[in-house]
């Protein structure tokens, strides 16, 4: 198998030649992996990609330009920012058109490895990580010599190693034949010559960022910022996405497959963004509200910087570092201003405050007089009824002693010393 670095240079690119030589020399590749002759153009695929002019010429001006960074005594770079510029655009285009074709690459991996175990693809889903199983497991049909090697190597949890164990102890599949091993193997080569050229790209747009989007990078930093404008397909396009898009992209959906082998995804409309140490820093409460705060803060940078961008402000200059600053102050204050935010919804709620009863006014307010006063007044002054059941005479019997003691007596009302409640005449009995 082919070695493959991040930083491999003309090695890289021999590797290339040599698979590509590979692919031309077998032009039944692909149609060998998948088991069937019925799609002989589909035999140059795994071929196109590594031999497109555009890429490769993108490499090696991304290599020049890191020799003349090495070479040079101070870190500016002798090109202009505009060719960093339009590096960096091309990098996103060509990053956008790999993962295509790692998409691709991975399902002629998954028919190549049918026949030897069709329910792995189901299990694996990212095409990384199946990669490197099948690069792990190759013909061995007892996946328990091979559980140490999947943790490791693989770099599978546990979780994944014992779903595959048992699902690997009762497939139907076969072992592959020794030309269906050799296709199967020079398909990983190729896949990793793509996934190191996508490395490749991806450190050298990361390294740039902070030239190209400065205002994104002070908030998310330069590695996400460079994954955010590769998933849009540049810095114009991302400065047209909306912030409810821009909080969901690079998302991965949960579902029943991920849950059984035990994998860890983000939570529902939580996408890349989530990576950023803003979000991954707050509480886990308040992670969705930093979430949508940092993209809407990231959708605003994202047009500050695509302005910037077209108006090439401070990015002539070899030494533009002030201007550079100047460039990303919108950004720090964004950062500022979520940093903020997040610290004011950390605070506890603030206890109620009892207040004390105003001070009654205990002097006498003059009252209006008038016709309306004096009819209130007689609604409510106390009538003769009234001021004779408030009355009692003395040394006269009023009913039980409970209820005069208690006050429920009529007083005077009830009296035959002039009462005016109307007293009930006893009739006597003629004997």
């Amino acid at each position: 198998p082919v070695t493959v670095t991040a930083h491999g240079g003309e090695g890289l690119l021999h590797a290339l030649d040599s698979v590509n030589a590979t692919a031309t020399a077998r032009p039944t590749t692909t149609a060998a992996l998948s088991g069937s002759s019925q799609h002989p153009e589909a035999s140059n695929n795994n071929s196109n990609i590594l031999q497109n002019k555009q890429l490769i010429a993108l490499l090696e001006n991304i290599r020049g330009k890191k020799q003349k960074s090495n070479s040079s005594s101070n870190n500016n770079y002798s090109n202009s920012s505009t060719t960093t510029y339009e590096l960096i655009v091309s990098c996103n285009k060509q990053l956008a058109a790999l993962t295509t074709e790692i998409i691709n690459a991975h399902t002629n991996l998954t028919l190549a490895y049918k026949p030897k175990f069709p329910e792995l693809e189901d299990l694996i889903l990212d095409p990384i990580a199946y990669k490197e199983c099948i690069k792990v497991l190759q013909n061995e049909m007892d996946i328990t010599m091979k559980s140490t090697e999947l943790n490791e190597i693989a770099n599978l949890n546990a979780n994944q190693v014992l779903t595959i164990t048992v699902a690997g102890s009762t497939t139907s599949g076969r072992l592959l034949t020794v030309d269906e091993l050799n296709d199967m193997n020079a398909s990983i080569e190729y896949v990793d010559l793509v996934i190191g050229v996508q490395q490749e790209l991806t450190e050298f747009v990361e390294d740039h960022m902070a030239r190209v989007s400065p205002n994104i990078c002070a908030i998310v930093g330069a590695g996400i910022a460079a994954r955010l404008v590769g998933l849009a397909g540049g810095l114009a396009e991302l400065s047209r996405i909306p912030a409810c898009n821009i909080q969901v992209m690079g998302q991965v959906r949960q579902n029943s497959a991920l849950r059984a082998a035990g994998v860890a995804t983000k939570g529902p409309h939580m996408g890349i963004i989530t990576e950023c140490d803003l979000v991954a820093n707050a509480p886990s409460y308040l992670q969705k509200k930093a979430l949508k705060a940092v993209a809407a803060k990231v959708s605003l940078a994202a047009r500050c910087d695509f302005v910037h961008a077209e108006k090439m402000q401070g990015r002539s200059s070899n030494n533009g570092n002030g201007d550079l600053d100047a460039v990303s102050a919108a950004g720090r204050k964004f950062r500022e201003e979520i940093v903020t935010k997040i610290t004011k919804w950390e605070e506890p709620d603030k206890a109620r405050t009892l207040k004390a009863l105003p001070k009654p006014d205990l002097s006498t307010k003059k009252r209006r007089g008038g016709k309306r006063v004096r009819r209130m007044k007689e609604r409510f002054e106390t009538t003769e009824l009234q001021k004779q059941a408030n009355k009692r005479s003395f040394n006269a019997e009023t009913g039980e002693y409970g209820d005069d003691a208690m006050g429920l007596t009529l007083g005077m009302l009830d009296s035959k010393e002039g009462g005016n409640l109307r007293q009930t005449v006893e009739k006597k009995k003629m004997r």
